[in-house]
């Protein structure tokens, strides 16, 4: 699997609407799923099941479907949603970042009842299941068993108030999401916590200043100091994570 630096994922940020703090996140979430997936998994096809509830578009999902020689499938209930992807995906074209010729899009009624036709090799998704209520999360859940051997899953961490509160999305614990995976039930093989940028949540830059990163050395190498921070988090003791990660994520295989 192709290993990716933050630089990588800024631009594709920036026409999402984003900026540094959703690159970092895109960032360590690639060498999470690096980790678990390995070095070369056999995936055709990418389900990304449903967009995020608010901050960006899930391109980094996209990418790493391109980086793996497989399909992409996304699928969302808001069509307004899936159009502003379909315009992010016009400039990535444009710019050589992504080839669109192997992602596909579906408008769901129902994201807890999928057609099996879209049954992939990996389901999944981030920011997505908070935002369903209880019932609807249960169905979710045990749907992905019928729709991809492997499931892999990244929520808002409900243990860091501070950005749940910031960012105005909803979150949910280890503990919660442990629950409805067990209830489903899922096959879990790995939990843990993720995404500990060093910089406080809810910083927030003009679009100039963003974009300015692209050309300023000095501001480049800053990134890349980011980088080297995002390789440590896995040496953050256990009790700080829960505290000051932005996510949780769950792989389930099965």
């Amino acid at each position: 699997m192709i290993k990716r630096s933050l630089l990588d994922y800024y631009p594709l940020v920036l026409q999402e609407g984003e900026g540094a703090g959703t690159a970092y996140e895109y960032y360590v979430k690639r060498r999470v799923i690096h980790r678990l997936l390995g070095q070369n998994p056999q995936i055709k096809r990418v389900l990304i099941g449903g967009l995020p509830e608010k901050y960006g578009l899930s391109l980094d999902f996209i990418l790493l479907a391109q980086d793996l020689g497989a399909e992409a499938l996304v699928v969302d209930e808001r069509e307004d949603r899936l159009s502003r992807l379909q315009e992010a995906l016009r400039w990535a074209e444009k710019q050589g970042l992504i080839n669109p010729g192997t992602i596909k899009s579906h408008l769901a009624e129902d994201l807890t009842c999928l057609p099996q036709r879209l049954a992939s090799s990996l389901f999944i998704s981030c920011e997505v299941l908070q935002r369903l209520n209880n019932e609807d999360k249960k169905k979710y859940l045990q749907q992905t068993k019928a729709l991809a051997p492997q499931t892999l899953l990244f929520v808002p961490n409900a243990d860091n108030s501070q950005h749940a509160g910031r960012s105005g999305l909803q979150a949910l614990s280890m503990e919660d999401l442990r629950e409805l995976a067990t209830e489903a039930p899922l096959d879990i093989k790995a939990m843990g916590f993720l995404d500990l940028p060093p910089f406080p949540p809810g910083i927030k830059r003009e679009d100039s200043q963003r974009e300015e990163v692209l050309n300023n050395n000095r501001l480049r190498l800053i990134l890349k100091g980011v980088e080297k921070w995002g390789l440590l988090e896995g040496f953050i003791p256990g009790p700080w994570r829960r505290r000051l990660a932005h996510m949780v994520y769950l792989w389930a295989a099965g």
